[in-house]
């Protein structure tokens, strides 16, 4: 019997090896614009949220005050897939990858630090260090 930290691991392996897959199929695509290939991306991600919608009986439902939050969500998601799809098409691969992994929005652990009684300063300094490190990067 495996123990949850050593499942833990294995989930984040298997995570990190599908969106590896995942940027090296979207670069395979082609000569496609990276707007065509991230609606192809959510018409995917829509039908699978579908399927599990459904299966589980729960509706899609908000309350009407956070509607407004749903949707500046929803835009800075796109917004970012949109980033991430260009960089893996003008970007080396592996490059646009670290990037993508780097990337400030893709750290709601400052958040989390927050909450957990972390400081408040060593929460806003990680920031430019890791923009510092996404700098790095680019020879």
């Amino acid at each position: 019997m495996l123990s949850k930290k050593s499942k833990a691991i294995g989930f984040i392996i298997m995570s990190a090896f599908g969106f590896a897959m995942m940027a090296a199929f979207v670069r395979l695509a082609g000569d496609l614009p990276f707007t065509q290939k991230t609606f192809f991306r959510n018409l995917v991600a829509v039908a699978v949220a579908a399927v599990v919608l459904c299966r589980e009986k729960v509706g899609f439902k908000w309350e009407k005050g956070n509607l407004p939050l749903l949707i500046i969500r929803a835009t800075c998601g796109t917004l970012g897939i949109f980033c991430n799809y260009y960089a893996i098409d003008h970007l080396v691969l592996a490059d646009a990858n670290i990037l993508n992994k780097m990337s400030p929005p893709n750290h709601p652990d400052r958040i989390s630090n927050l909450r957990e009684g972390y400081s408040l300063p060593s929460s806003i300094l990680s920031l430019p260090c890791t923009l510092k490190g996404t700098g790095l990067l680019y020879k």
